[in-house]
């Protein structure tokens, strides 16, 4: 009976990541209990939520992050090199996203009047949100359209960094990442005095939602990885215990 129970878990295993996993997972949860429980009580849980999704793109920054570096590690990042590197990513994600798509378009065509597929085939390249608000079909898949555009454009700008401009791997790393934070932030505060944001739901649309205004938090996580790489002791001086104290060559960049 006691083998039954038992758990084998990897002794290299990185539970910072995990415990911020389960706080990503808690807070979404929660997010959206706003629909099962009456305002006059959700409201005082509203005060103790934290953007769960946020943390999850730091989290897949971070890991990600820590990939490429491997990587240019190793070797000189190459076009073949970034396209393993895709397909890697890719598999994990896009043969269900699909699915749901396919799944989702067959049944409106079947029992949803006077829809038409045509205004949806950007949900297949991820163009739904780029700079604007997502639509109200498929509405779960801003996030992941987010993720996917990282994973795209990423590996180019390090590349181009790399081969045009010449700069090192480590350096390139680092550049890269502050350069789409500070952009990103700019765009943010472009749109902060130029449009009309006065409640939650018009900014949860606008800048939330899109991609652009969102891959700065994927940076953040980018960050964290390069400073674990390339500053381990400034890393293990300011860990917390041993929550974020083991391999991360342990995690295949799943999230």
């Amino acid at each position: 009976m006691r083998s039954l129970l038992k758990i084998n878990i990897n002794s290299n295993r990185i539970y910072g990541l995990d415990i911020l996993r389960a706080l990503a997972i808690f807070f979404v949860v929660l997010a959206h209990g706003d629909k099962l429980m009456p305002p006059e009580r959700y409201k005082y849980i509203h005060y103790f939520v934290f953007d769960g999704v946020a943390i999850f793109f730091v989290l897949s920054g971070f890991l990600i992050g820590g990939i490429l570096i491997k990587i240019l590690n190793k070797k000189v990042l190459t076009f073949g090199g970034m396209l393993h590197f895709w397909k890697r990513r890719w598999f994990r994600t896009l043969p269900n996203y699909f699915l749901i798509l396919s799944i989702l378009l067959i049944l409106n065509l079947l029992f949803t009047p006077n829809f038409t597929i045509l205004d949806k085939l950007q949900y297949f390249i991820f163009s739904q949100n780029l700079f604007w608000e997502h639509p109200a079909f498929f509405p779960e898949a801003w996030s992941l359209s987010i993720e996917e555009w990282f994973y795209l454009l990423i590996p180019i700008i390090i590349y181009v960094f790399i081969r045009i401009l010449k700069f090192s791997p480590k350096k390139a790393v680092l550049i890269a990442a502050i350069v789409i934070l500070i952009t990103v932030t700019l765009y943010r505060y472009f749109l902060h005095i130029n449009l009309d944001i006065d409640s939650y739901q018009t900014w949860d649309k606008m800048i939330r939602r899109q991609v652009f205004t969102r891959l700065d938090s994927l940076m953040y996580g980018i960050i964290g990885a390069y400073i674990y790489f390339y500053f381990r002791d400034f890393w293990k001086k300011n860990k917390m215990g041993s929550l974020f104290s083991r391999d991360l060559s342990v995690y295949n960049g799943t999230i």
